[in-house]
């Protein structure tokens, strides 16, 4: 178990690295400026990203936590509202599989996710606009 949170890790960190890989592409579009390939985006993006990964984990740190505190308050009201044990979730009952995991993940995710995508994007839009402005 230990060894896959290695695995994890620099997979979460590579990630951030190349957020700025599409936003860019868009921003070349928008401008007018020939495209390039995906790898020389990626390149860019992770080449840029160097001391802003974790600025921009920072940024969306807190709606991660909300999101999963969330899941974690749904579930236990779940359980409270169908009288269930909390370890029922992990057994083979087929009522609280299908619709219970539903209800702990969708009701989140309709509420974190637009937040984190709207925070990377204006993260994105500034980066792009320093990282492009000409040196004084």
């Amino acid at each position: 178990m230990l060894w896959s949170i290695l695995l994890l890790i620099p997979g979460i960190v590579k990630a951030y690295a190349y957020t700025q890989a599409i936003p860019k592409a868009v921003d070349d579009f928008e401008k007018g400026r020939p495209l390039q390939g995906a790898l020389a985006y990626i390149g860019w993006s992770d080449d840029q990203m160097k001391g802003y990964k974790g600025q921009l984990f920072m940024l969306t740190l807190t709606w991660y936590v909300i999101m999963f505190a969330l899941i974690i308050l749904i579930y236990l009201g779940y359980v409270v509202l169908t009288h269930q044990s909390v370890g029922i979730y992990f057994t083979d009952n087929t009522f609280i599989s299908a619709y219970g995991s539903t209800l702990i993940t969708i009701i989140p995710s309709l509420i974190a996710i637009p937040t984190i995508i709207v925070r990377q994007t204006v993260f994105s839009r500034d980066f792009i606009r320093e990282q492009d402005a000409p040196v004084k």
